[in-house]
């Protein structure tokens, strides 16, 4: 083993330009890479990571950064060759990307107690090599743009002006084959089917700078032949060729074949959807024949997912579609979503229903899809559902069926045209439960609006409008999202919604997120949000605001105004309840209480971290946001309508809720196939009254958190007394008295933890 260390010092000593500084000569088979990084002379172009993806010698994750394991455990041996093999992997690529004078060096100093190694890369890019002039050129250096008939010659023009390649630009071999490619498909998206196209750079004598030609043979200018389609004999080959935007004779078109592509794709039924060139077709030939080949997927689907929310506890959801339930493509389903409320509330997070147990949510619904209405890109789908709703402001029984006419046009490119019959029961006995000062001192009996039964009809327009270079990772373009619905009936209103999110890079793996959303409400004909007896029929039509993909800071519709929702005790045979008598800080919680318009904007820059990998981003944020015009109906007619000091003082209160609020906050994200996975904190900048304090201590005061709870004591015996506290004792609520959230007992560490709101994601929010 003696030939072995010294064979490694002579390499790494004769390998010039290398600078090892290190005894190697101790080098062994054992050692190991402990470090591994770059070090830039003149500054760095290039990601590190693509630099990282050249080479073959690799070291461990950062021991701070262990947490965030990448999954690769090792080990690292050190080995010369392979260094110098880098070298060369690392100067080829420079020259690849348009450095060709860089320059690429090593260091090597060998730790003898660990025997590992920290590898140093030491790069010196050098000038890049610019781009010159940019020309296209025909066979025998003809004009390209002569040989185009008249009516493209004009988009000619203008594609040469939008290419990738700039004058003065670096001109790398990516720049080379993205032109070659973009020219290629202008010409096959024109009917040229077996146009071909080569670029090629000629560098000066410097080397720092070269003229780029194109050399384009562009062919006949061909059409549509024969469609053909291959694979499911079981099928209709109508269903699938009447997806397909073109039919034989139309001149050819390369996107309008991926366009079919995707449609075939798309409905559902098949595993390998393939829309090309057919094998048999000639070369040259003015008429191209088209296959389209396709593999049979499974015709019946079961599917189903467990989750948790804190609020809902297990929640269990399943799906069951048949993808051609009547032929045709056409397709029915079953999907159930159930919150059975098992296992909510821990940590004491959970709200208590109207019914005085968990929130409970059961929705079940029958969509059918029919994939084709007179023409490829309408659909139609019909849907027929029902809801048992038992949640913190109502209980209630909801049933309606959906009719949606969607045009698609492209992708994030689409129209949905809506009328929906919905019919809400809320005469199970149970009713609203928020804070009614009117019957406070009343034996349990839960409001109940005036309207029991409310059906409505709805008519809905839903359009998205955009376009983004990716959609699991976008770094440019934009959506529009308007939104607009008539509703008659029992109650009618008119509403309307527009969000828009705008992405924009700066720099190489960084981009800037921009988003607002904007919404009114208008209600007509009888109804009135103001109104005590049709409030809760307008719960789900107000607007709020908070939560992850809102305002974040805050949870979910949590900023802005709201109210109590309070539950007394369960009923006891024989026995009068006081519902002033809760027993646990749970029974009391904040609702929102919704506003007939909506503002909110967001501002994202999202960062690379590449300490972690590629896959790994921060986030850095500021929203804002809130709702205005708010119901007066809880602090109105339901609270200051009891009559005593306290119910005023209390009201005034609820009316400082309002206005704009602003949260800040940072987060991590982690790219998966389905998107991003996003954990992050949001902080309140401009908390209001009620965001900082706990609703029980508000209502209760702290006699609610004793060793005995209750939610009433004398006034004077408890120190923070709460608005039930002044009610009984006929004076004014303070709101002052009530300190603010304790979360850890640190000041300091308390006063941030209470503004914070944790928020996860998955997928893209924006």
């Amino acid at each position: 083993m003696i030939a072995r260390p010294l064979a490694v010092a002579l390499l790494l000593c004769v390998l010039a330009p290398a600078r090892a500084q290190a005894p190697l000569t101790l080098v062994d088979d054992e050692t190991t890479v402990a470090t591994m990084g770059f070090d830039f002379v003149d500054g760095q172009t290039l990601l590190i990571e693509n630099l990282e993806l050249q080479i073959a010698t690799k070291a461990p994750v950062k021991p701070i950064l262990w947490i965030f394991r990448r999954g690769d455990e090792g080990p690292y041996p050190f080995l010369p060759i392979e260094l110098a093999k880098d070298v060369v992997r690392l100067t080829r690529y420079y020259e690849d990307s348009g450095f060709p004078r860089a320059q690429v060096d090593y260091e090597v100093e060998l730790d003898t107690t660990d025997n590992a190694v920290d590898v140093t890369f030491v790069i010196e890019e050098g000038p890049p090599r610019l781009i010159g002039e940019v020309t296209f050129a025909g066979p025998g250096q003809s004009s390209v743009q002569d040989a185009l008939p008249p009516d493209i010659r004009e988009a000619w023009g203008d594609f040469k002006r939008r290419t990738a390649l700039r004058e003065g630009a670096r001109l790398d071999a990516f720049a080379l084959v993205q032109l070659q490619s973009q020219t290629l498909s202008w010409l096959r998206n024109r009917g040229y089917a077996w146009a071909d196209a080569g670029a090629e750079q000629f560098p000066d004598s410097t080397g720092l700078r070269a003229d780029v030609r194109v050399k384009v043979n562009l062919g006949p200018q061909a059409r549509i032949g024969a469609v053909t389609v291959e694979g499911d004999s079981s099928m209709s080959a109508n269903v699938i060729t009447r997806e397909l935007p073109f039919a034989t004779g139309d001149s050819f078109d390369a996107s309008a074949l991926a366009e079919g592509q995707r449609e075939v794709f798309g409905l559902g039924l098949f595993q390998l959807a393939l829309v090309d060139v057919a094998p048999e077709a000639v070369r040259g030939d003015t008429t191209v024949p088209v296959s389209v080949r396709v593999r049979r997927g499974p015709s019946r689907v079961l599917s189903a997912f467990t989750g948790y929310f804190s609020d809902g506890g297990i929640t269990l959801r399943t799906a069951a579609t048949h993808r051609n339930a009547f032929g045709g493509a056409r397709q029915l389903g079953v999907n159930v979503e159930w919150r059975t409320g098992i296992a909510s509330g821990i940590g004491g997070t959970g709200a208590t229903s109207v019914s005085g147990g968990p929130i409970r949510d059961f929705r079940a619904a029958v969509p059918f899809r029919q994939p084709y209405v007179f023409d490829r890109r309408l659909s139609y789908t019909l849907q027929p559902s029902y809801r048992v709703r038992d949640d913190e402001i109502e209980s209630s029984v909801q049933a309606e069926v959906a009719n949606t006419l969607l045009l698609t046009l492209a992708p994030l490119r689409t129209a949905a045209l809506s009328l929906t019959g919905r019919s809400r029961d809320l005469s199970r006995g149970l009713g609203i439960r928020i804070l009614d000062a009117g019957r406070i001192d009343s034996p349990l009996t839960p409001f109940l609006p005036d309207t029991l039964r409310a059906t409505t009809g709805v008519l809905g327009l839903d359009v998205a409008w955009g376009t983004l270079d990716d959609p699991l990772q976008p770094t440019r373009g934009y959506v529009v999202r308007p939104s607009l619905s008539v509703a008659a009936g029992d109650i009618a209103y008119g509403r309307a919604r527009v969000a828009a999110s705008v992405t924009r890079p700066i720099g190489a793996r960084t981009t800037l997120v921009s988003r607002v959303t904007l919404g009114t409400l208008l209600s007509t004909g009888g109804a009135d949000p103001d109104s005590v007896g049709d409030y809760v029929l307008f719960r789900d039509q107000l607007f709020y605001a908070g939560g992850t993909s809102d305002v974040r800071g805050w949870s979910s519709a949590q900023l802005g105004p709201k109210t109590f929702s309070v539950t007394p005790p369960a009923l006891t045979a024989g026995v009068i309840p006081d519902p002033t008598l809760l027993t646990s800080s749970r029974d009391v919680n904040y609702v929102g209480v919704g506003g007939r318009y909506k503002a909110s904007a967001s501002v994202q820059l999202t960062l690379p971290l590449d300490a972690l990998g590629p896959q790994w981003g921060a986030q850095v944020f500021a929203d804002a946001g809130g709702v205005w015009s708010p119901s007066t109906v809880p602090a109105g007619a339901l609270l200051r309508a009891g009559g005593t000091p306290a119910d005023s003082s209390l009201a005034d209160q609820l009316d400082k809720e309002g206005g704009l609020r602003v949260g800040v906050g940072a987060g991590l994200s982690y790219l998966t196939p389905v998107g991003f996975v996003a954990v992050g904190l949001g902080v309140k900048v401009n908390p209001s009254y009620l965001d900082l304090r706990q609703p029980a201590r508000v209502y209760c005061g702290a006699s609610i958190y004793a060793d005995e709870p209750s939610c009433v004591s004398p006034l004077g015996q408890d120190e923070t007394p709460g608005y039930v506290d002044a009610r009984a004792a006929g004076v004014a609520f303070d709101p002052t008295v009530i300190p603010v959230r304790s979360v850890v007992g640190v000041g300091f560490l308390d006063a941030f933890l209470r503004r914070t709101q944790l928020y996860i994601t998955i997928g893209q929010t924006f």
